[in-house]
């Protein structure tokens, strides 16, 4: 069952209650005593439990009034211990291999999910998934009101573990007080050095590498130190001729110039990828000939997108080319070679010639796993060309070694003849975007109960509004108060408390919503009893947060969108 924001129920069928509901006769167990004198001291007298809307008084009802709803829910609570003997969970097969999800929940199970998750987080499909057993890594137990499959909170476990990681390795930043940061220029700030010491063999140049971020700009970027002499009219030429270039398969250039008698480049940071020689030359990874040919497309896509904007690569090597997790390709040093090399001016069509060279020759060491570039000698060029044909098929095998020798042709006439390879690796990215597209899905409903709960949480038990100091807990914020309980405050017959996250999720889906089923709320002490829908709490929520939003602008500061 999903749920539109600002539509309602997808489904016409009014969805089934929660399976826990309150026991009013153990709400005193729950939590500290509640006093509704003190607290509905705005209410008047009205009906017990009648249907509720914003802004109407309230009165707690009568003794019989309360024994009557006392007894109907306790009726309610006999009911729900009866149906707790059925199974709460099914059997389901995937990858010949059962796992359990929650009661009605089988039917709307895809299988291809974990398989799409596969190729999000490791670049492979048909992967093992976890089973479920109605409870996650976390304990929390999932009820039939969990209207999602496995991982309804968002994205899988294993992807959030990544992500996270990533976070992890862009927050790392050196203490202010570190002597790295009289190596940057002063608006960059939050710095961490990814290179340790100086690296003379990556372009012939003493440099050091940090990742850093900009007060000019969001984000964060790698900028790297030549200590090297150079004219900023240079550095202003290269920056202009690379600025415009866009292409998913090369780390964009965001700056270059000159400061402190050291000359800077700027490109966007991706942490957590790794080179090709990190990967294949010390890690030795093993290395398929689809995702070879994954590869081979990847760098003749980037060198086409480079040579289209009347450029050349001219950095293509194995310790150059960075590899993310799901095996996509970036060509990284863009710029470096066209400004450190400046003075050496060569013909365009030689220095693209030689990056198709370049290419076949990063092909070629992978596979061969014998680093090859263009000042190797024939004899080791000859043994990997060898090692390569043996491991992959003729047709590779002929492709490398005419990039390698270089047959004269441009970057379009190798992409033309790799059509069918292109439309391989256009299925398996697109593969890769739906399932990113399905947990973005997922991460939507997380966030939009993550606004809701911080609405509410700035407004719950506010220890005082100006002069009031009863706000909170009267009028609006009265029902917001009651409702925070039945949704996060839930107990059992016994006074235990029930841990039901299916619960929790299906309330802030209806009221994010703004459902129009009724729910029957109660105070702690059972002494205050109301009737009131989703759509009714939601109103309320937003009436409350945006009067203390009204009371927080600065006069003559013109509010913007709160959400």
């Amino acid at each position: 069952m999903e749920f539109v924001p600002g539509v309602g129920l997808a489904n016409t069928a009014p969805p089934a209650a929660p399976q826990h509901t309150q026991s009013f006769g153990s709400l005193s167990t729950a939590a500290a005593s509640y006093t509704p004198s003190t607290a509905a001291a705005s209410y008047t007298p009205s009906t017990a439990a009648a249907s509720y809307t914003p802004g109407q008084a309230f009165q707690p009802p009568s003794t019989q009034e309360y024994g009557a709803a006392q007894q109907q829910h306790q009726q309610q609570y006999a009911a729900q211990q009866q149906q707790q003997v059925q199974p709460q969970s099914t059997l389901v097969s995937r990858n010949g291999q059962q796992f359990r999800v929650p009661n009605g929940l089988a039917g709307q199970y895809n299988p291809a999910d974990q398989a799409q998750y596969d190729s999000v987080v490791g670049g492979i499909r048909g992967g093992e998934g976890s089973g479920f057993d109605g409870h996650d890594a976390e304990g929390w137990t999932w009820s039939n009101a969990a209207t999602t499959h496995p991982h309804p909170l968002g994205i899988p476990p294993s992807l959030h573990s990544h992500y996270q990681t990533l976070t992890n390795l862009q927050s790392r930043t050196l203490p202010p007080s570190s002597h790295h940061y009289k190596s940057i220029p002063p608006k960059y700030h939050s710095a961490y050095p990814l290179s340790l010491g100086q690296e003379s063999g990556s372009y012939g140049y003493p440099s050091s590498l940090f990742s850093v971020r900009s007060r000019d700009a969001e984000g964060w970027f790698v900028l790297r130190r030549f200590d090297v002499k150079c004219s900023p009219k240079i550095a202003s030429a290269c920056i202009t001729a690379f600025r415009a270039l866009r292409s998913p398969f090369c780390v964009a250039l965001k700056s270059c110039f000159v400061s402190n008698r050291a000359l800077f480049f700027l490109h966007d940071y991706l942490p957590g990828c790794a080179t090709m020689y990190d990967l294949y030359f010390e890690k030795q990874t093993s290395l398929s000939e689809r995702t070879l040919w994954s590869y081979i497309v990847q760098l003749l896509l980037g060198v086409k997108s480079v040579h289209g904007s009347g450029l050349a690569v001219r950095c293509l090597k194995v310790k150059r080319v960075l590899i993310t997790r799901d095996s996509k390709l970036k060509i990284g040093g863009l710029g470096i070679v066209d400004v450190l090399e400046f003075e050496d001016r060569k013909r365009l069509e030689d220095l693209r010639r030689e990056d198709l060279k370049d290419v076949g020759r990063v092909i070629l060491s992978v596979g061969s796993r014998l680093e090859v570039d263009k000042s190797t000698s024939p004899e080791v060029v000859k043994k990997a060309i060898e090692s390569f044909g043996q491991l992959y098929s003729p047709e590779m095998c002929s492709l490398v070694i005419g990039l390698v020798g270089g047959r004269g042709e441009s970057v379009y006439d190798v992409v033309a003849g790799l059509g069918h390879r292109i439309g391989d690796e256009v299925e398996a990215r697109t593969d890769v975007c739906e399932g990113l597209d399905r947990c973005l899905a997922k991460e939507y409903e997380s966030g939009r109960s993550a606004r809701l709960l911080m609405k509410m949480n700035m407004v719950l038990e506010r220890p005082e509004m100006s002069v009031d100091k009863r706000w909170s807990e009267t009028g609006d914020r009265y029902v917001l108060k009651l409702f925070r309980d039945y949704v996060f405050h839930q107990c059992d017959g016994n006074g235990e408390p029930v841990m039901d996250l299916g619960h929790v999720v299906s309330c802030m889906n209806k009221l994010d919503a703004g459902d129009m089923e009724e729910v029957c709320l109660s105070s702690r002490d059972g002494q205050a009893v109301l009737v009131v829908s989703y759509g009714d709490v939601g109103r309320c929520l937003e009436a409350a947060y945006e009067e203390m939003l009204g009371r927080s602008a600065p006069k003559g500061v013109e509010r913007v969108n709160s959400y």
